[in-house]
């Protein structure tokens, strides 16, 4: 006599028979997929009901049993089921057990026709394990075959075998297929070669007009590529005539710093030297936000909005934090305009926008977090 025992380490009684099936006490079986007491009656109970004179299970319960006596005093005949009769049993008894079987099967049945590779390391697994369950389920494999009326245990074989035939025939008729349509075509390409030869002058003209209404839009094309480049050239030439101009004003303000200190005349009389104005390059919220949008989730028009706006805030707020003041907010003209930031600023405006996005997305869901990656805090 040997046992199987499952996590919990509740013992199931079970014996080889002399044609080597490995079978186990029902009542055990009942008690623990049950989770009762492996020697509670309510295993007898139940099994009882179902083999009841007028049951609808009676007859092939009967047909699945072993009556058998376990080593040990006292012990009657008991009925006992190879592993593979236990899974017909699982599907009798209903309620959660049945239940959380039925799902079992049916994943474990659609991931082997969906072809789930994850499934050869469990197979390959089984295959080189000397467990109990496993030794249990080749013996039932081997010397059980479908258990009670179902079908044949190389029913699915067969069906991939049938499947790959007709995918042969369907592969061997596509051929034919293919090989009548390449004859048909070497029919046509030999009438379009005798019609080639027979172009007149005139059809060799036409060829010679759309030669040049293809070159007409090629000039155009490059005409535009052209004016887009020069274009960028012309705004880099202005990044470059500012950046100058900022590097002129510098140098002039430290040269008449230094003439003031240097003469002892000027320095007679206290001397206010004005700041000399820089212009800076600026960008926008808007810009950073532009530059960077296909690092966002996609949003909708609608969304930008308030995006943008609660993004200015937060960035203003932080720009005043770091440097206490607002950005400017006016044009050399006096204009008011967007706020506009120094270009080192790129990555506090980011943060800031960033920020603005979570929380324009707090109150969605956490599917919708989930699925746009959103951290929540």
């Amino acid at each position: 006599m040997f046992r199987l025992t499952n996590v919990s380490c509740s013992a199931i009684r079970g014996k080889i028979r002399e044609d080597y099936q490995h079978i186990f006490s029902v009542y055990d079986f009942i008690n623990v997929v049950c989770e009762k007491d492996v020697k509670s009656n309510y295993g007898r109970t139940v099994f009882g009901r179902l083999t009841a004179d007028g049951s609808e299970f009676k007859k092939e319960l009967d047909n699945l049993c072993f009556h058998v006596k376990f080593t040990g005093h006292g012990y009657r005949d008991t009925p006992a089921m190879t592993i593979r009769g236990f899974q017909r049993l699982l599907l009798i008894l209903g309620g959660k057990v049945a239940q959380e079987f039925r799902a079992l099967v049916e994943t474990t049945f659609s991931r082997v026709m969906a072809g789930d590779r994850s499934m050869i390391d469990v197979i390959e697994s089984n295959n080189k394990s000397n467990g109990a369950i496993q030794q249990a389920y080749r013996a039932g494999l081997e010397h059980d075959p479908s258990p009670g009326d179902g079908p044949d245990d190389h029913l699915l074989d067969t069906i991939t075998g049938k499947r790959n035939w007709e995918e042969m025939e369907k592969s061997v008729s596509l051929g034919r297929e293919y090989e009548q349509s390449l004859e048909r075509s070497t029919g046509y390409l030999r009438e379009a070669i005798v019609l080639r030869k027979e172009l007149n002058i005139l059809e060799i003209e036409q060829e010679k007009n759309k030669i040049s209404v293809a070159d007409e839009a090629r000039a155009k094309e490059l005409e535009f590529n052209c004016k887009k480049y020069a274009q960028e050239l012309e705004h880099e030439r202005v990044k470059m005539a500012l950046a100058e101009e900022n590097r002129a004003k510098i140098l002039a303000f430290e040269r008449t710093k230094r003439q003031i200190v240097s003469n002892p005349v000027l320095r007679t009389e206290p001397v206010v030297i004005a700041p000399v104005q820089v212009r800076e390059p600026t960008i926008t919220v808007q810009n950073v936000y532009l530059k960077n949008k296909a690092q966002f989730p996609k949003i909708t028009k609608k969304q930008e909005g308030p995006l943008l706006s609660n993004a200015g805030k937060a960035a203003k707020d932080a720009y005043k934090t770091k440097h206490g003041e607002l950005p400017s907010s006016k044009d050399e003209n006096g204009q008011f305009m967007v706020a506009a930031y120094p270009v080192t600023e790129e990555s506090m405006i980011m943060e800031a926008l960033v920020d603005a996005y979570r929380k324009l997305l707090a109150g969605s869901t956490p599917t919708l977090q989930k699925f746009f990656l959103i951290p929540t805090n």
